[in-house]
C-alpha cells in the first residue's frame, strides 16, 4: 500500500491538537491519488461568413489558440488515518488541519513510500522539485463501532477518512 507523508513545522497547541514543533510529520494510507495539470489557453473562434463557407466549405472549426504557458498543477489525495502506538487518528487529523491553516508550503510532501519502493518515490519541496501547498483538508468520521475517535492503544483503532487538495508552485 502506498503512503503519503506531509511534514511541516507546527506551533504547540492544546486547543485542537496536542504536540507540534519542528518537522511535525503525518503519514496516511492512500486510497486514491489524482494528479491534474491544467493549462489556460486563449481560444479565438473565427466566424465564417456565408460567402467564405460557400467558397471553401468545411466541417472543421476555424479556431486559433494562444498558449501563454499558464500551467496549474494540483493533486487530490484520498486516504485514511488510524490510531497507532503514539497518537490517535483524531489528533493526526487536527494536525493536518493546522498544516493547512498555517501559512506557507509544506516542508516536504513525500509520495510513494511502500515496503518495496514502488512506485518510485517523489519528494516535493526538496531540491529542485516545486513546493507543495496544502490548500484544503477534509476529514470524515464514519461511526462504525470501532471505538471512540479519541482513544489510543485499542484493539479496535479509530480510522478517519481524509481528503487533501495540494497546489504546486514556488513560494513568493
Amino acid at each position: 500500500m502506498t503512503t503519503v507523508t506531509l511534514v511541516k513545522d507546527l506551533p504547540s497547541s492544546t486547543n485542537y491538537y496536542t504536540g507540534g514543533g519542528e518537522n511535525t510529520s503525518i503519514t496516511l494510507q492512500v486510497v486514491k491519488l489524482i494528479m491534474n495539470s491544467k493549462k489556460s489557453l486563449i481560444k479565438v473562434q473565427r466566424p465564417r461568413s456565408k460567402s467564405r463557407q460557400t467558397s471553401n466549405p468545411t466541417d472543421q472549426p476555424d479556431n486559433k489558440v494562444i498558449d501563454l504557458q499558464k500551467l496549474e498543477e494540483t493533486m487530490t489525495i484520498t486516504g485514511w488515518l488510524e490510531d497507532d502506538e503514539t497518537e490517535t487518528a483524531w489528533n493526526k487529523a487536527w494536525k493536518l488541519r493546522a498544516m493547512c491553516s498555517l501559512g506557507g508550503p509544506l516542508k516536504t510532501l513525500t509520495i510513494g513510500e511502500t515496503e518495496d519502493s514502488t512506485p518510485p518515490k517523489i519528494v516535493f519541496g526538496s531540491g529542485s522539485v516545486q513546493d507543495a501547498f496544502l490548500e484544503e483538508v477534509t476529514f470524515t468520521i464514519n461511526p462504525d463501532d470501532t471505538g471512540p475517535i479519541t482513544q489510543s492503544n485499542s484493539s479496535y483503532p479509530a480510522r478517519i477518512e481524509v481528503n487533501l487538495s495540494i497546489y504546486f508552485g514556488d513560494e513568493r
